[in-house]
């Protein structure tokens, strides 16, 4: 004997159900409340990005008492990509390029 068959149903969505119908205040309604979502969001990330400007030049005079020029390059705890550099002079400029590349020859050398 064969099993019987089961009997598979699609679910579908709200709006492609065509017994459901939204009336034009409806539909205003929700094109309003999308648009302020929106803006929040957009607003949320201006000020996001502007504390973690605050944030990374705090960093930079940190460590501005210390050196006089320097990159730093890493990650954040976030695991967001960090770079900062601090090249007062062309002359700081062109140390700190000729650094940086002899320290990543260095490395690329001693990896097996």
């Amino acid at each position: 004997m064969a099993a019987p068959k089961k009997k598979t149903t699609k679910s579908k969505s709200l709006s492609a159900d065509p017994e459901v119908k939204i009336t034009k205040l409806e539909k205003i309604n929700i094109d309003q409340l999308l648009a302020q979502a929106f803006l929040r969001h957009k607003d949320e990330v201006i000020v996001d990005k502007k504390h973690k400007a605050k944030e990374m030049q705090h960093l930079s005079s940190i460590i501005e008492e210390y050196l006089n020029c320097f990159v730093l390059i890493g990650y954040s705890i976030q695991d967001e990509k960090v770079i900062m550099l601090n090249m007062p002079s062309p002359k700081d400029e062109a140390a700190l390029i000729d650094l940086l590349r002899s320290t990543f020859l260095d490395l690329a050398s001693d990896r097996p």
